[in-house]
């Protein structure tokens, strides 16, 4: 059998092979689809109402949180523990049916250098209609004092106020001399 008669593969009896041109295509369809998939992404978007992302909004509450009463690194700070409403009103010995006692507990920190009186009066409760309340204290005598580096833990502020309202706000100075302060609850 002679070389020239040996069967060969397509295109290559005596021709050199034709070059391959590189698939284009199927790269300009992906581009394509990419392009408007990004931009239909992109109307959506800008359609779209916004709505604050749920960790960016500000807190409902500031119970637990730390709420600093100065602006320097060694400034007193205060944490409403709990607010706590619906116990009996007494006044005077008597029972008051329609009133209820609100109890705020508080821990109040002091890193400063000098001690650091609670405010009196105390801040005001701003009820859910935005009616104010006075601190009303149990305890003679005045607020108490927190030394240099201590931490006054369970201070409770006990507030008189109707039944059907609940507590909103404590607004107002809470250490003496300090700036008034807002506390949503």
């Amino acid at each position: 059998m002679d070389l020239r008669d040996m069967p060969t593969l397509a295109g290559s009896a005596g021709r050199p092979p034709a070059p391959r041109r590189p698939r284009r295509t199927l790269a300009y369809v992906a581009l394509a689809v990419t392009a408007s998939l990004l931009l239909a992404g992109g109307v959506a978007m800008a359609v779209r109402p916004r709505q604050p992302h749920p960790a960016l909004a500000a807190p409902a509450t500031d119970l637990g949180r730390r709420i600093p009463l100065g602006t320097g690194f060694d400034s007193p700070w205060l944490v409403v523990q709990t607010a706590g409403c619906g116990y009996s009103n007494y006044a005077g010995g008597r029972r008051h049916p329609d009133r209820q006692t609100c109890r705020m507990i508080l821990i109040v920190g002091n890193p400063g250098q000098a001690p650091l009186r609670l405010a009196e009066p105390f801040a005001e409760l701003v009820d859910d209609r935005g009616e104010s309340h006075r601190a009303v204290s149990d305890v003679p005598g005045p607020m108490p004092v927190v030394q240099p580096g201590e931490r006054l833990v369970y201070t409770t502020v006990k507030y008189g106020m109707r039944k059907e309202r609940r507590p909103a706000r404590l607004e107002g100075r809470l250490v003496a001399g300090g700036p008034i302060t807002r506390v949503m609850l």
